[in-house]
């Protein structure tokens, strides 16, 4: 997938992914719904993956 460097959190590969997931997954076309659901998939797979680098 190539894109652009953007800040925004949204346009970030991994982010994407879920997003398309998450319709998948919810089976709705409900973009903020779906939305909430990606962006929280990263936040926690994020949190874990900083807290197994963690001491």
């Amino acid at each position: 997938m190539l894109h652009p460097y953007s800040d925004d959190y949204r346009a970030q590969p991994e982010h994407i992914v879920a997003h398309e997931l998450c319709h998948i997954y919810l089976q709705s076309s409900d973009e903020s719904r779906v939305d909430a659901l990606a962006t929280r998939w990263v936040d926690a797979r994020r949190a874990k993956h900083l807290a197994v680098l963690r001491p």
